[in-house]
């Protein structure tokens, strides 16, 4: 028997979280809950209210050894704001971190009738006592942690008709409960900033959180000069233990005989030698020898503290709708077609806080020295990483107050970017940004696209990261299991598509276009592998397509339409 899932497509709807009133925390008497007042409230609209009430602790199995663990949830509720439709409300959770963690969070469906109150909905971090977690929860140590809470939630409110699950709304938000203060001290803003203090600035709450990533300030912008420095993290090392063998080994046993910990030579096979060699190197550097070469072991061997990268935008590199937050260069692309061609990334934000807005990330154009000029297209496997940058040649809203973050690219010849010339930019969708320009000096050249993204966006890229890695093997066999043999209905723009999976880890595409009388279809066909956070698609021509997936109540949510509208380079 076959699954149909009908699913009505809209925009994205993305919006700036407002925060209103004051945030507070209060133990109320018991240590294991802390009150957040007046609540915290990331979502309010014509359609669903989601206010964030309290933090708490709950051990479940106590004195049970292994079996023990802690619950750590944040509690929220949700008010149906609709008086004709029950709904479905769908609440996703990505980039979510706890201080400098990245904390994998589970959360709660949530049931509401019309015009009602959930107040049963939490998102949920699980600490084992007997047995580590790999999900970055075991940092989790005290329900103060959990005020350095920040994610991004994607909250999709749907209803049934008894036909069909339709959406009534979905959109990303940002939640953050870092800068909520306690009650012994001075009642202050909540975390992020209001909806007109961002559109001034045209930076939206995330960026304002760091100053690595923070936006132009007046006082660069009227020296028409931006120049900010970017700590790009510390290689991400491979763990290596005895058995393992290849450049990484090879690398790590060189270091350990320049530092006088390993006699001999570097033969790239990792056997007791060089675990003695490793677990001498950690006794003298006060970690714990366990001669197995962990990410802190090499990253402290190799002197890795993480490389400081200069962001310098020369010209004019804001105006009332947009600013340039960097322009690099791909070294490790090569074009099949032509060797001279060079890969350039472009990223910008888009704010607005006079009239509402429609971009997308495709046509654009940069011109070199008022001579030659290119425009923007999608490649494949581009902007895998990017993950607050936004990559797609479907028109995104940008409403009043609110910022979307943009990646352009562009295939340029390496002879037009010699140093010393003028870069002008133009878009059709923004208004004046014909009026930006920088200079090829300020090309930043990387190794890889994935090195780029590291730089502009360390978040994202920490969240796509986890999100793309391969899933372990109970949730590949849980994924397989709900959807091979099995199809999916959905449809963008009144275009039908059906997807079907099959137990040899292919899948079928088929689209219906034209009209009801004389309809033909469009068939492709692919690999899909299982990540920790997606299904990746890849078709025959190598274009690739993540499909969110997570868990409703009793069975897997495929996010398509989001996939196939927003994702699809």
């Amino acid at each position: 028997m076959k699954k149909i899932l009908k699913m009505a497509a809209l925009a994205v709807m993305s919006i700036s979280m407002a925060v209103c009133g004051s945030g507070r925390v209060n133990a109320a008497g018991n240590e294991d809950v802390i009150h957040i007042e007046p609540a915290y409230v990331p979502v309010d609209d014509e359609n669903v209210k989601m206010e964030i009430t309290s933090v708490s602790k709950e051990i479940l199995n106590e004195g049970q050894g292994d079996s023990e663990y802690i619950h750590y949830k944040i509690n929220f509720t949700v008010t149906n704001k609709s008086e004709e439709y029950d709904a479905d409300i769908s609440v996703a959770v990505g980039a979510c971190s706890v201080g400098p963690y990245t904390v994998q969070f589970s959360n709660m469906n949530t049931d509401t009738k019309a015009g009602k109150i959930n107040d049963t909905a939490c998102y949920v971090a699980t600490k084992s006592t007997g047995i580590t977690n790999s999900d970055g929860s075991e940092h989790i140590e005290s329900l103060e942690d959990l005020l350095q809470f920040e994610a991004q939630a994607k909250v999709n409110m749907y209803y049934d008709d008894g036909k069909s699950h339709n959406t009534i709304d979905k959109y990303t938000v940002d939640i953050s409960l870092a800068d909520i203060k306690t009650d012994e001290a001075a009642p202050a803003e909540s975390g992020a900033s209001s909806d007109a203090e961002s559109a001034g600035t045209g930076t939206s709450p995330d960026a304002e959180a760091s100053a690595d990533s923070s936006a132009l300030t007046d006082a660069n912008a009227a020296a028409d000069v931006s120049s900010r420095n970017v700590t790009l993290p510390a290689k991400e090392y491979s763990t290596l233990d005895i058995g393992s063998s290849g450049d990484d080994v090879t690398a790590l046993q060189q270091a350990l005989i320049d530092q006088g910990f390993l006699d001999g030579s570097a033969d790239g096979a990792y056997g007791d030698g060089t675990a003695a060699g490793v677990k001498a190197f950690q006794e003298s550097a006060g970690l714990e020898a366990t001669g197995i070469a962990n990410q802190e072991t090499q990253q402290k061997l190799f002197g890795d503290e993480g490389e400081v990268i200069t962001i310098t935008l020369t010209g004019t590199s804001e105006s009332d709708h947009m600013q340039i937050d960097g322009l690099f260069i791909d070294e490790s692309y090569i074009d099949k077609d032509n060797d001279s061609l060079a890969m350039v990334y472009l990223f910008y934000t888009v704010f607005t806080n006079d009239e509402n807005l429609e971009v997308d990330s495709k046509g654009s154009e940069l011109t070199i020295n008022s001579t030659n000029t290119y425009t923007s297209e999608h490649y494949p496997k581009a902007c895998p990483y990017m993950e607050n940058y936004y990559y797609s040649d479907y028109l995104k809203d940008v409403y009043i107050g609110d910022s979307v973050k943009v990646v352009e690219t562009f295939k340029i010849p390496k002879g037009d970017l010699a140093a010393g010339r003028t870069i002008t930019f133009s878009s059709s969708s923004i208004p004046g940004s014909d009026k930006i320009s920088l200079l090829t000096d300020d090309i930043i050249s990387c190794d890889s696209a994935e090195k780029i993204a590291r730089i502009i966006d360390p978040d994202g890229y920490a969240d796509m990261k986890y999100k793309l890695a391969d899933a372990d093997e109970d949730t590949k066999a849980k994924v397989k299991n709900a959807i091979d043999g099995y199809y999916w209905l959905f449809s963008i723009d009144n275009v039908s598509f059906k997807i079907e999976f099959y137990s040899d880890s292919t899948y079928s595409l088929a689209s219906t276009f034209g009209t009801t009388g004389n309809p033909y279809t469009v068939e492709s066909s692919g690999t899909y592998a299982i990540k920790n956070a997606y299904i990746v698609l890849e078709n025959s021509v190598g274009a690739i397509t993540n499909v969110p997936y997570f868990w409703g109540e009793s069975d897997i949510k495929l996010e398509l339409a989001d996939a196939f509208d927003v994702r699809e380079n």
